[in-house]
């Protein structure tokens, strides 16, 4: 995907989500393109982000560049992993949530909402020291539980009554998988800087 359409569908997500919520449904792109063209695109801005805040913005206490690439590696795997997870996850619950949509529209809700998330882990990493900044990018992350919301019933078809019990599911989901995941990488092998 070009940097350009990127940074465009990111930003019409978080800034217009109803309007990108009905252009992701005209325009539905395969499964193919959501993960590895749109997804893994956007999280390989993480290294970029990294390297540039470790250089720009915290020029006194640097850190070698291959313990950052590795913590952004990391990053982007544990991320790679639970919106996967989570995705998979999501099309068992939409059935239990009595909500009909293709294991596709499921997917794009999952991947497309997680935006705001990922802008914020990006921007996170960029100014990692500066901890109020990192308030900033949660409220960001919670914000891509309203665009969730937004683009459900666009995607998936379910009673009004059931959506936010799924919306609540999907992100209890999504923070026990992250969790959980850094969890096994601290404990199994020994990496601290996740």
């Amino acid at each position: 995907m070009r940097i350009k359409q990127l940074i465009q569908t990111c930003s019409d997500i978080i800034t217009k989500p109803q309007q990108s919520w009905t252009q992701i449904q005209e325009h539905a792109k395969s499964l193919r393109f959501i993960y590895f063209n749109y997804l893994l695109s956007l999280l390989l801005s993480l290294p970029i982000a990294s390297v540039l805040g470790n250089y720009i913005f915290n020029p006194l206490f640097r850190k070698p560049i291959g313990i950052i690439l590795l913590s952004a590696f990391i990053k982007i795997f544990v991320l790679f992993i639970t919106i996967l997870s989570v995705s998979i996850l999501a099309v068992r619950l939409a059935k239990l949530y009595q909500g009909k949509a293709s294991k596709a529209n499921i997917h794009r809700l999952i991947v497309y909402s997680s935006t705001a998330y990922i802008v914020a882990c990006v921007l996170a990493a960029m100014f990692e020291n500066y901890h109020s900044f990192i308030i900033v990018c949660q409220l960001m992350g919670i914000y891509s539980i309203y665009v969730m919301n937004v683009g459900l019933p666009k995607m998936i078809e379910m009673p009004v009554d059931k959506r936010i019990p799924f919306v609540a599911s999907v992100v209890l989901l999504a923070i026990i998988l992250n969790v959980g995941i850094r969890f096994l990488l601290t404990n199994l092998f020994q990496i601290t800087s996740i």
